[in-house]
């Protein structure tokens, strides 16, 4: 009789050590999911943030290059000089 009381109180020790590192690895995944959500968090804060600071200003669409170029009307000169300097390396 007292052994068998003896294995049952060991085997509801074990049981109970058991349940506790359960729980512990259990509050282990939990926190470690905290963890990422808080950083996912933080990173939508600092974006919400930037788009408040940044406004996204819209390209403005060149239509045309006149006016482009300082000091006047664009000669066959000054095309053949850009053609020549953009085309050197071929």
């Amino acid at each position: 009789m007292n052994l068998e009381n003896t294995s049952n109180e060991f085997f509801a020790q074990i049981t109970e050590e058991v349940r506790v590192m359960v729980d512990k690895l259990g509050a282990v995944k939990v926190l470690k999911q905290v963890d990422v959500l808080e950083r996912e968090l933080a990173g939508l804060k600092r974006d919400i943030l930037h788009s408040l600071v940044v406004k996204a200003q819209p390209k403005k669409l060149k239509i045309s290059l006149f006016g482009s170029v300082c000091g006047g009307d664009v000669t066959d000169g000054i095309i053949e000089e850009a053609k020549g300097n953009l085309f050197r390396n071929l």
